[in-house]
């Protein structure tokens, strides 16, 4: 299982959990989508990273009502994370070589929990969620605010010394997105900026 899609899967059990253990578990659902929504293009029952990106391209999800960009076409899964509120889907959107990699992903919160929690506190939840599983260090915490929403975003450096990774936590009314793109520190100024400031809501998130 790639390392970063294993970290945004924790994070989402830590800011659902209220106690109590945490499991996961990935459903067969998986397949290569340009859009969630429509017919999949040459569907794959398995993972698999390519060796170099390639040309960007922007990528629409109409059920997560969200945009953004990535160098390839990348693999689209749903995978569920069971946590003490029942079980919960996990979309996510990836694409990786062996030294780089990049996923958005996104779930709904129950909307009690939501009216329990401050925004910040969910964001900060998510973002420390993914950067403890990573055993990285943060160098730069940034709370991001704007008319439309509020966002948290970590920059961490990962245990090899080698890598940095950047994530970024967004919420929309009871919906949490987590961006995530991690690559070594001789390209990431390029790669994790563009990728990660490219997501865009197309509306207004959840409902």
């Amino acid at each position: 299982m790639k390392y970063v899609y294993l970290f945004l899967m924790i994070s989402l059990a830590f800011m659902l959990a209220c106690g109590g253990n945490q499991e996961q578990e990935q459903t067969p659902a998986a397949e290569t989508a340009e859009e969630i929504g429509e017919e999949p293009i040459e569907p794959e029952k398995e993972y698999t990273p390519v060796n170099e990106f390639g040309e960007w391209r922007e990528i629409s999800s109409k059920e997560g009502d969200f945009r953004f960009m990535m160098p390839g076409e990348p693999y689209y899964a749903v995978d569920t994370v069971n946590t003490p509120r029942g079980p919960v889907e996990y979309p996510s959107y990836t694409l990786d070589t062996p030294e780089k990699h990049l996923m958005i992903g996104y779930s709904d919160m129950p909307e009690d929990l939501v009216a329990q929690a401050p925004e910040r506190v969910v964001l900060e939840g998510a973002v420390r969620g993914v950067v403890e599983e990573s055993r990285g260090t943060s160098v730069l915490d940034t709370l991001i605010q704007n008319d439309s929403m509020t966002a948290r975003e970590s920059i961490v450096t990962l245990p090899d010394d080698k890598s940095v990774m950047r994530v970024r936590a967004y919420m929309s009314g009871n919906r949490v997105y987590i961006v995530a793109a991690t690559a070594p520190v001789s390209d990431t100024a390029g790669l994790l900026g563009r990728f990660v400031e490219s997501f865009e809501l197309l509306q207004h998130g959840a409902k």
